[in-house]
């Protein structure tokens, strides 16, 4: 696995616009430093991201596996991104994170979100538009996304509760032949 010991980002494709991209990652287990299953009061010891990507557009992550981060995946003003292959994104505080407007037409298909504290996706399009749209994770896997360890904890103290889908000002999102279990 590819290790991160600091609490900021483990990669970040922060771009300059629509006219550049075209990266892939491939083959990686990303390691963040949080532990999958902190205790009650626990506050997150990283604050960044596994993979953030801000601006960027038409990146593909292959057969790539995000664990031990605040988000496994970040992803702000980015357009038809993708996950190919196997795409894992456990044990993370939240597992994919989808923030802003502007981000549309990513594709999350197949990927395994799992075992994150707080949620397992988040699509949130704040205050302005525009809002997130098109956003799809059809046939993946989201389940499991609340605090399990032997036996269930309580939610985390800041306010949120695990959830498996947390959807806020955002439209046309598909989830088609998704497993979920909560």
């Amino acid at each position: 696995p590819v290790r991160f010991v600091h609490t900021g980002h483990g990669f970040d494709l922060s771009l300059v616009n629509e006219n550049v991209g075209k990266n892939v990652l491939r083959n990686m287990h990303i390691q963040g430093i949080d532990p999958t299953f902190p205790p009650e009061g626990y506050v997150d010891l990283s604050q960044g991201a596994g993979i953030r990507v801000n601006r960027a557009y038409d990146n593909a992550w292959e057969n790539v596996y995000v664990s031990g981060f605040k988000y496994g995946i970040w992803l702000r003003t980015g357009f038809n991104n993708k996950c190919v292959g196997f795409c894992g994104f456990v044990g993370n505080q939240y597992g994919v994170y989808i923030d802003g407007g502007a981000t549309n037409l990513n594709k999350f298909d197949g990927a395994k979100i799992r075992l994150n504290r707080k949620a397992g996706v988040v699509i949130d399009g704040g205050n302005t538009g525009p809002y997130p749209t098109m956003n799809t994770f059809i046939g993946a896997y989201i389940e499991t996304n609340v605090p399990y360890n032997g036996d269930y904890l309580p939610p985390p103290l800041d306010g949120s509760h695990s959830v498996g889908v947390r959807l806020n000002r955002t439209y046309d999102n598909d989830f088609t032949g998704v497993y979920f279990e909560n």
